[in-house]
């Protein structure tokens, strides 16, 4: 699909009534969330399972923690990952209700045959994970909103993640995945400034961030640095709210995170060697010219910091 068709749909739908819906259904029939086992693939062996990675990395063990997660989606797959490592306690907020209840009975069901690999990566027993996993499958019978309140996931929709009623310091580690892309940057140092209240002395933020043209995977005739050849007015015109991308490069998380007072200690960038081989040969607007290469072309960061104890 040509990209400027997609953007232009996306701004009808968020205007029409009922457009929210008919795009959700969009996806759920042709796109992403067609096919349960590759999404569940993705979320588990794409995301999880490196963040599980990151956080053995930074001597971080998830047991009986805290954790607050940024932009649920319509499933909550990475929460229920949390659940089977130990996670005590899982608060999942997004901006608009999307949760599909009615899908998530047939969600825990596909996460058993994940069960081996996500007790490798997490240091947990496969036996532990089994004997969780089975209490999910009971309460399953009973729909969706049961396998949550079994999992210890409470579902906040919609909520804005900079005003959530959560105390201070009640969290260990806050984080987001392929969400903060979407987030407006004065939003995003708000929610920094809300993660570091919220966070537990020693607590976390782990965030990882797409800053690729999200257009690009529906329209294979552009790439992943497409949307830089825009000014910000331009770009206004294919930026609707459905499918808003910021744009920001990645230094501009990380430096949100250290400005709330949080110390990164972890950043990790995808560059891609031929967007660096073409930059030279790119049109891009005069705010993006100046910058390392690096920052133009990373297409997506993963990022840690942490609250100072003190």
């Amino acid at each position: 699909m040509h990209w400027r068709l997609k953007s232009l749909g996306q701004r009808v739908l968020g205007i029409v009534p009922g457009g929210a819906r008919i795009n959700d259904l969009a996806q759920a029939t042709l796109g992403g969330r067609r096919d349960l086992g590759h999404f569940v693939h993705t979320r588990v062996e794409g995301d999880w399972v490196v963040w599980l990675d990151v956080l053995a990395r930074l001597d971080f063990d998830l047991s009986d923690r805290t954790v607050l997660e940024v932009g649920t989606g319509w499933l909550p797959v990475l929460p229920l990952c949390a659940a089977l490592a130990g996670v005590r306690r899982v608060v999942t907020v997004d901006i608009e209700r999307k949760l599909q209840l009615a899908s998530i009975p047939r969600l825990v069901a596909e996460l058993e045959r994940w069960l081996p690999l996500l007790a490798g990566r997490s240091g947990q027993s496969l036996t532990d994970l089994t004997q969780r996993h089975a209490g999910l499958l009971r309460a399953a019978a009973d729909g969706g909103l049961a396998v949550l309140q079994a999992s210890g996931i409470d579902y906040l929709a919609p909520a804005d993640a900079r005003r959530l009623p959560l105390g201070d310091g009640s969290m260990d580690l806050i984080c987001s995945n392929s969400v903060l892309e979407h987030v407006q940057p004065e939003i995003l140092q708000g929610l920094m400034l809300a993660s570091a209240r919220m966070l537990a002395p020693g607590g976390r933020v782990l965030h990882s961030v797409n800053c690729a043209d999200h257009y690009a995977y529906a329209d294979p005739r552009i790439g992943p640095l497409h949307y830089l050849r825009y000014s910000d007015w331009r770009w206004r015109l294919w930026n609707p709210p459905m499918q808003y991308q910021n744009r920001l490069r990645a230094p501009a998380f990380v430096a949100a995170a250290r400005a709330a007072g949080l110390v990164v200690d972890l950043e990790e960038r995808t560059v891609r060697e031929e967007l660096v081989s073409a930059l030279p040969g790119m049109v891009l607007d005069p705010a993006f010219r100046d910058l390392a290469v690096e920052d133009v072309c990373a297409t997506s960061v993963t990022f840690s910091a942490r609250k100072p104890a003190s």
